[in-house]
């Protein structure tokens, strides 16, 4: 997913990543449902950006899968920035796709 955004295709990293009925989660502050809108806000608001994950953990099953990390983001307009991430998996066909996309604390700058 990461190279595909890497290489100016935002809109084919969502379609290929992100369930059809998926939903990007600001912790305490809201939803959007409409994922690619979400994510274009985001690149407005934020440039290019790079990301670093860590402490990732997964834990899973035969209908999801989750996953926590860290994250760093280096962001051509917000400079450094960290945040937390939760993420569910689930099946839409033969294909894992992210359905639960949940992000804490993103403006915090390093």
């Amino acid at each position: 997913m990461e190279k595909t955004y890497y290489d100016g295709h935002m809109e084919k990293a969502i379609t290929d990543y992100f369930h059809p009925e998926g939903v990007v989660v600001h912790k305490g502050v809201g939803a959007q449902y409409a994922v690619l809108e979400g994510f274009g806000k985001m690149a407005e608001e934020f440039g290019k950006v790079k990301f670093a994950r860590h402490n990732e953990t997964f834990h899973g099953s035969e209908c999801c899968l989750c996953t926590a990390y860290d994250v760093d983001v280096d962001s051509e307009k917000k400079g450094k920035v960290k945040a937390k991430v939760f993420q569910i998996w689930k099946k839409d066909g033969a294909k894992w796709k992210i359905y639960h996309d949940e992000f804490e604390n993103p403006y915090k700058v390093m």
